[in-house]
Formats: C-alpha cells, structure tokens, sequence
C-alpha cells in the first residue's frame, strides 16, 4: 500500500518522503494464518503455550499496525477465518490488497467480497513475496490497507 501512496505523491507532484512515511504509519494488515505454529512467529506467544495449542484446529486471524500486532480472533474453519479476514477489512477502501500463500481461492473469495461491498474499490490480489510468505506459511490469505488519518 505505501508504493501506492508514492506513486500517487509522484503523479499529483507531491513530497514522495512525506507520502511515503505517513502511508507506512497508516498501513494495516488482517490475515489469517495457515497453520497455528505460525502465531509464535508472528506474535511471539509463549512456547509452552504454543506446544498446547498446536493440535488444536485453529486459524488464527492476527492483525498488524504501526504499533501493534495481536490476534484478532481464533476461528475453527478456514472458511470461518476467511469470513472474519472479510469482515476486518473495511469495504469503504478505494484501493486494498488481498495477499495470499498458496490459496489463490481464498484469495478470490475475499476480494469478490469486498469488491461486491465496494463497487468501485480497487481491490490486487497477489501471492505474498516469500519474505513475507515464509513466516506467514502456506494457507494464509489476507487484506491490507491504508486507514484514514484519524483512524490511526
């Protein structure tokens, strides 16, 4: 989303730093997770308990902004995750992007439904970089987006 905000900057002829630290300060990001042991990764939960839960059928949906990461809900299905990754992201958007690892149809599935909420949003979908992909794990599909100023 912040290559977004400076391209814009870049057309309209405004402060690419500017444009480009204050969209960084207003990305947000809500995915659900693939696997369970992928939560110790990315938010760092305790080890003992993670060895727990680990069997549970669990696909947590864990958001990410400038200042925090945390684990948004714990849905039994994917299809469940899937719902609640939908309903986070805020269908007004104009521009979001819908990521994914390996689950091109998840990833489909969430963008008709924002682009159904949001006619006129435009909505990417891409297959998350292996940088990012790598510690999210395969089977995680999710949205990110630019929140309003003051929603920061």
């Amino acid at each position: 989303m912040v290559y977004i905000a400076v391209a814009d900057a870049c057309n309209s002829g405004s402060d690419v730093d500017t444009a480009a630290t204050d969209a960084s300060r207003r990305a947000q990001t809500v995915a659900m997770l693939g696997r369970l042991d992928q939560v110790h990764r990315v938010t760092r939960l305790p080890t003992v308990a993670l060895k727990v839960a680990r069997n549970l059928p669990i696909k947590p949906v864990v958001s990410f902004r400038e200042s925090a990461r945390s684990v948004e809900a714990r849905p039994a299905t994917r299809r469940s995750g899937i719902s609640t990754v939908r309903t986070a992201a805020p269908a007004e958007k104009h521009a979001a992007i819908v990521m994914h690892v390996r689950c091109e149809p998840d990833a489909l599935r969430v963008a008709d439904e924002l682009a159904a909420a949001a006619p006129t949003a435009d909505i990417t979908i891409c297959e998350m970089h292996r940088f990012a992909g790598v510690p999210a794990g395969a089977g995680t599909a999710g949205v990110a987006w630019l929140a309003e100023s003051d929603q920061v």
